[in-house]
């Protein structure tokens, strides 16, 4: 079931060609594999990130992947194309307290000339209730894009260890879902320690006095995973 957000949601300004935007904030009491979820970052290449990563054509050749970008949900993960005056292509996102919509509408390939064809309508919806990810694909075509188009679809965790690859290189059908179901009994186990941040959260940098006064460096250890550390 197709959800129409363009009337409710806000639509998502400065897509281009391989870009990221964001982040934008999730709501309280989202989830992706066995951590929740604060923020997310639309990527113009037909994903959701929740590091930020951009990802540009070659795409992975499988998922899951521990190379590259980690952390995402490909819905049409392939060289799409926001730029160009006459570009059609339109992304709007809603969140409230159960559910993130992003849709990508009327979003074509890049080709050399004119900049681009072909046109993809398809969206992510992501629950807080049962945690599922659904992702609708209302209309797809290539337009001259070159077959077979470099394509994925799936998602992957933060460390890209774990991931399911639903398809490679084959585009999605028209008036077609794709549904990720999260397990009923969780069984896998995660140790995963970490640094969370280094003197101050947001990892940004900071200036340090030329004299010989000691500075103080802090680092804050965080528990990624689902074990007792």
């Amino acid at each position: 079931s197709w959800v129409d957000i363009t009337a409710r949601g806000t639509q998502v300004t400065n897509l281009a060609d391989d870009n990221v935007v964001g982040p934008y904030t999730v709501p309280q009491g989202f989830q992706f594999y066995w951590y929740p979820i604060t923020q997310f970052w639309i990527g113009s290449n037909g994903y959701l990130s929740f590091d930020g990563s951009n990802q540009a054509s070659p795409f992975p050749a499988s998922i899951p992947l521990a190379s590259g970008a980690n952390d995402w949900i490909a819905g049409h993960l392939a060289d799409l194309n926001f730029a160009g005056a006459t570009n059609p292509a339109e992304c709007y996102y809603y969140a409230n307290n159960d559910s993130i919509i992003v849709s990508f509408i009327n979003v074509p390939y890049w080709v050399v000339s004119p900049g681009f064809s072909g046109s993809n309508t398809f969206q992510f919806i992501i629950s807080s209730i049962d945690k599922s990810i659904t992702i609708n694909y209302q209309s797809m075509s290539k337009g001259t894009a070159t077959l077979p188009i470099d394509c994925i679809t799936g998602i992957e965790n933060n460390t890209g260890a774990l991931g399911l690859g639903t398809q490679v290189d084959v585009a999605p059908g028209n008036l077609f879902t794709i549904k990720y179901y999260y397990p009923t009994t969780v069984t896998y186990a995660v140790i995963d320690g970490g640094i969370n941040w280094n003197n101050n959260e947001k990892n940004g940098g900071f200036f340090i006095p030329v004299s010989n006064t000691p500075i103080s460096f802090s680092a804050n250890l965080k528990n990624f995973g689902n074990q007792n550390l």
